[in-house]
């Protein structure tokens, strides 16, 4: 991770020192030919502080002004910002070939201005004054201004500029003033790239929004998974961060570009924090003193990123040092998890650090372009920070839509044996009912028989009864007859001898 680090830093140094190195000044700048993509005017500028509308006009003798070049960052030109208000000259070569012709200048400022040429006012930026709460800057990126060098070869490029204070506070990384020279092609092909910028930004917002919405989704139907929860929210501060981006393109004057702005790297970098605590989620790592490190150094590079004026003291504390540091580090412990979780064979790693792998290309291009001093297209700047930005997001929701779309299978199948299960069972409780149905009439026929049969053993016992009563009826009779037939007889005998009558009766 430290090693990684180092080498993101050695980058943006390597970057940093390429972006500080100026031109050299000259008394005169020669204006040779006018390229397809437009020419930097930032040699033989000339600047003093104070206000006298005679430092508009050509003949004015300039040669006690001091060279600068205002094509740097505001901390390195403390002369610009220290004066309330201050004039910019430009003694310009313009060869036959380019006068009379239609010509556009471009300006980039962090100032209010008004431009004049030979004298001639040819269009005020913004609010122009010498009492600091009263400037009011029209916007980073100024409307286009068309110029026609006419007379003679050698043409005079004033500007009358207030710098806005505010600026002062905020971010380092924006150039006090460029002025690029281009034709009416060049202005069309930069219409054109600078359309692609806020597309860029507003597409990349569309999907992370997505994204947010798909772990939202994730996290409903498996609660358990609180790594959809962490995924969605690096996926929610990374499309708020796009948007903000997208925003800057949309809001008009510089203090609500700037806003704009802050808010977008205050998202941006909290995606990245977000994205390291789901991948602990997600290989159920813990926590520890790192993360929390990382939250501390998020509050810090806050601080020193957007207020530069705590930063000033070093070339090496600048905005984009700073930022791309953070996202530096963040990136190396998003790495550093991921390797850790190759090395175990967890499920998904491989295509977790596919994404990472290829965000970290996207940026090493974009470093090396920087360090080469390639000039970068809004088209190109653009692709580059889109993808390095998506690469990651699109490699863990692939994941994890993998491993729900293997739940969903692996709940399918068990659909499936449940429900083969349920008709097993059902079929099993048809037989079992159609056996007690069967084993019902079984018993009934037999309760029938045995009924018929005690019916029949009682018809036959009430007739042995009967014939029971007859024969005891007959026997009694027959005792009784016997009886009175021994009584007859003990009758007729005393009968035929009454002395013993006479006697048994006495």
């Amino acid at each position: 991770m430290l090693r990684f680090a180092a080498f993101w830093v050695l980058l943006l140094l390597l970057a940093g020192r390429a972006w500080g190195q100026a031109a050299p000044d000259t008394a005169v700048a020669v204006l040779r030919t006018v390229p397809y993509s437009g020419t930097v005017l930032d040699q033989g500028w000339k600047f003093r502080a104070g206000d006298d509308p005679a430092w508009a006009q050509p003949d004015f003798d300039d040669r006690a002004w001091t060279p600068v070049n205002p094509n740097q960052r505001p901390q390195v030109l403390p002369q610009l910002h220290a004066a309330r208000i201050g004039w910019l000259r430009l003694r310009l070569q313009v060869p036959d070939s380019l006068r009379n012709r239609a010509l556009v200048l471009l300006f980039q400022q962090t100032c209010a201005s008004e431009v004049y040429l030979n004298g001639r006012l040819l269009h005020r930026y913004g609010a122009v004054s010498a009492v600091p709460g009263q400037v009011q800057p029209a916007g980073f990126t100024a409307d286009p201004l068309e110029v026609h060098f006419t007379g003679p070869a050698e043409q005079v490029l004033a500007v009358r500029f207030a710098p806005w204070p505010p600026l002062a506070l905020f971010k380092d990384n924006i150039n006090f003033m460029r002025v690029r020279i281009t034709g009416l092609p060049g202005l069309l092909r930069r219409n054109v790239e600078r359309a692609v910028g806020p597309v860029a930004n507003f597409a990349t917002f569309a999907v992370f929004l997505l994204l947010s919405l798909l772990h939202l989704f994730f996290l409903r139907y498996n609660p358990a998974r609180r790594a959809n929860f962490y995924f969605a929210l690096y996926a929610g501060t990374g499309a708020l961060g796009f948007l903000g981006l997208y925003g800057g393109w949309q809001v008009q004057g510089m203090a609500a570009t700037l806003a704009m702005s802050i808010l977008a790297d205050v998202f941006l970098l909290m995606s990245y924090l977000w994205a390291v605590r789901a991948l602990y989620s997600l290989f159920n790592y813990q926590t520890g003193r790192i993360y929390i490190g990382l939250w501390v150094l998020l509050v810090v590079s806050l601080v020193l990123s957007e207020f530069t004026q705590f930063t000033s003291v070093s070339v090496l504390t600048t905005y984009s040092f700073v930022f791309f540091g953070f996202v530096g580090l963040a990136s190396a412990e998003q790495l550093r998890l991921t390797m850790r979780a190759l090395r175990q064979r967890q499920r998904g790693a491989g295509l977790i650090a596919a994404g990472f792998v290829g965000a970290l290309l996207c940026a090493l291009v974009y470093a090396m372009l920087i360090i080469m001093q390639v000039q970068i297209s809004f088209r190109v700047s653009s692709i580059l920070v889109a993808f390095m930005a998506l690469s990651p997001a699109v490699g863990i929701s692939l994941f994890l839509a993998r491993e729900f779309a293997s739940n969903s299978e692996l709940l399918l199948v068990k659909l499936r044996q449940v429900q083969e299960l349920s008709a097993q069972t059902q079929a099993q409780q048809l037989e079992k009912q159609a056996l007690l149905a069967t084993q019902n009439e079984l018993l009934e026929s037999q309760v029938a028989a045995r009924t018929m049969e005690v019916a029949g053993q009682r018809d036959r016992a009430e007739l042995a009864l009967a014939d029971l009563k007859v024969t005891q009826e007959q026997l009694v009779q027959a005792e009784k007859m016997a009886f009175l037939g021994e009584l007859t007889a003990g009758i007729a005998h005393e009968l035929q001898n009454p002395l013993n009558f006479m006697k048994n009766f006495a």
